[in-house]
């Protein structure tokens, strides 16, 4: 039992730290481990010599737990090592070591790197890469392989590209829609709590770099249990996507509003103070359809989200004491 304990223990550990990311890198190399362990029972040995194959499992197995352990802590660099790596590998397979078993492994590979690409980077990057990966690799295979029963003189290498493109792109899609159906909220189509996470945290960042304050508002509207009591939780549907309308059209592209859940949401203003955000707060509720109150507070640096949003949370709530008649609030 205490075996097992500990067994599960380790298991919710890693459970706890890992991502998506993560686990599908570290199953990557895990492969590619074993791969290269296949490498040594090679008739006449590996012909990388079996230092460099063993140093190199050793590699990816460590980086394999590495991935387990750690999660995602070194952000998506290490993706651009290993499919750099694989590339490197595949043009070696094609040009010079030309054993046949492993060709077809490359080729094997080559759909799945680019799913992982299309479903773990930005599209443009993955596209990118993906496409020096290819002529890369393409290109040893023709100058290697023309003439040879591996490729058939080169007649199937279209067909391995576009099924490998449409592999990517198949990931690409497969990432926005998560994204959609992870980080925006249904009903309004603004950002839902983890959809203002990623954002929140990427505007600050740039803002940061430039030397520019960033500020958040808490906002919460009024007398909104009174419409869903007296008009009907469809009226009260649609008071929430007209504002959510109302306040996308008059915010810059880089704002990043987002819906926290019932009546309540969270406005994030990149290069924008106290003073210049209390005056972007007063217009949009001018022009708003339904009246609300706000907090607004300066995100100071080294400072978590969820703290900054708790201190305007308290200044929305002084407003909506303070601003609005008893009857409004």
């Amino acid at each position: 039992m205490g075996t097992i304990s500990r067994a599960e223990d380790l298991l919710a550990w890693v459970r706890e730290r890992s991502t998506m990311y993560s686990v599908a890198t570290a199953a990557l190399c895990a492969v590619f481990t074993v791969l290269l362990c296949s490498d040594l029972f090679l008739e006449g040995g590996p012909r990388l010599g079996y230092p460099i194959i063993v140093t190199l499992m050793i590699l990816s197995a460590v980086a394999a737990l590495g991935f387990l352990v750690l999660g995602d802590r070194f952000g998506f660099w290490p993706a651009l090592v290993i499919v750099t790596a694989n590339g490197v590998m595949m043009v070696l397979d094609f040009t010079l070591l030309r054993v046949p078993t492993n060709t077809i492994g490359s080729v094997i590979q080559m759909p799945v790197l680019a799913l992982y690409l299309g479903i773990f980077l930005r599209p443009a990057a993955a596209r990118i890469i993906e496409a020096g990966v290819l002529i890369a690799v393409l290109t040893a295979a023709v100058l290697g392989h023309t003439g040879t029963d591996v490729f058939y003189g080169g007649r199937n290498l279209i067909k391995i590209l576009l099924f490998v493109w449409l592999c990517l792109e198949a990931g690409i899609y497969a990432q926005k829609r998560f994204k959609r159906e992870t980080h925006v909220d249904i009903l309004t189509g603004l950002l839902n709590r983890q959809g203002l996470v990623d954002r929140a945290y990427a505007e600050r960042a740039r803002a940061t770099r430039a030397e520019r304050p960033t500020s958040v508002a808490m906002i919460d509207l009024d007398r909104f249990k009174q419409v869903n009591d007296t008009r009907g939780h469809s009226a009260g549907d649609h008071v929430l996507r007209d504002l959510a309308g109302q306040w996308r059209a008059q915010l810059r592209e880089s704002d990043v509003i987002a819906r926290l859940g019932g009546d309540e949401f969270v406005l994030v203003l990149p290069d924008t103070d106290v003073e210049t955000g209390q005056r972007v707060m007063e217009r949009l509720n001018k022009h708003s359809s339904h009246p609300w109150s706000w907090g607004l507070v300066e995100w100071q640096p080294d400072e978590k989200l969820s703290h900054v949003v708790a201190n305007a949370d308290r200044e929305m709530y002084r407003d909506k004491a303070t601003r609005r008649e008893p009857a409004d609030r």
